[in-house]
């Protein structure tokens, strides 16, 4: 079985049909796909972001090889310019807005049925519980519980999700580069395996909520990781 994180979808017609790109010189294109696949590999999934460390224009200049400063300016300022490559307001952090929607759609289509409501409800409400924050676990939220709900088939043991909630958290909450980035979508999403080998060796601490799966009362609406809506 092949790793979710060893390749991503590309569409030709849509690279070849899109007008911001048509409007860029080649050596921009080249520079962007390059950028792109960073990103597919880089943590969280879709940033610009390396070992927690939010890349610069600097730091991206030498990512993609280039030697000339002012090459890099005319790709940089098409890259911006057009709108292709996007900035995240809070962290600073560059991404791609149409991976990240990829992604979103990947989770929204796969096929098959929530088998384990009760499971996933509570690895959300155990994410909920360590990092307190309220995110929607109603089981009627379709798109949260399949984000957690995918990988059950390669991780059975809840205590794996707890372990890696705790982990992450432990890592990335007094980090203002990721902070933003504590999130189902992001725990759970392209770098879910690697969290789980990272965390091999952490011992949980918090103890398990209680969970009641009558519900979702006192929970928010599930909005940010839904949408894509940064920087339309």
């Amino acid at each position: 079985m092949k790793k979710r994180d060893e390749y991503f979808k590309f569409y030709p017609d849509a690279w070849l049909g899109d007008e911001k790109l048509a409007l860029c010189r080649f050596a921009t294109k080249g520079a962007w796909i390059d950028l792109i696949c960073h990103m597919h590999k880089c943590d969280p999934y879709g940033y610009l972001i390396v070992n927690g460390v939010v890349l610069k224009k600097e730091e991206i200049k030498k990512m993609l090889h280039l030697d000339s400063q002012k090459h890099f300016d005319i790709i940089w300022g098409e890259l911006l310019k057009y709108g292709i490559i996007k900035q995240n307001k809070k962290t600073g952090a560059f991404y791609s807005k149409k991976l990240l929607m990829e992604y979103e759609k990947d989770v929204s289509d796969r096929d098959g049925v929530i088998d384990d409501v009760p499971k996933a409800t509570k690895i959300l409400k155990r994410f909920n519980d360590v990092v307190d924050k309220q995110y929607q676990t109603d089981p009627k939220n379709w798109f949260m519980l399949n984000v957690v709900h995918s990988w059950f088939k390669n991780y059975e043991d809840v205590e794996i999700y707890f372990r890696v909630i705790e982990y992450v958290y432990e890592k990335w909450k007094d980090d203002q580069n990721m902070i933003d980035f504590i999130k189902p979508t992001v725990f759970f999403g392209k770098n879910f395996p690697k969290y789980v080998a990272e965390s091999t060796n952490y011992k949980i601490k918090k103890k398990a909520p209680k969970v009641d799966f009558g519900g979702s009362a006192g929970f928010d609406d599930f909005k940010e990781d839904k949408r894509i809506k940064e920087n339309k």
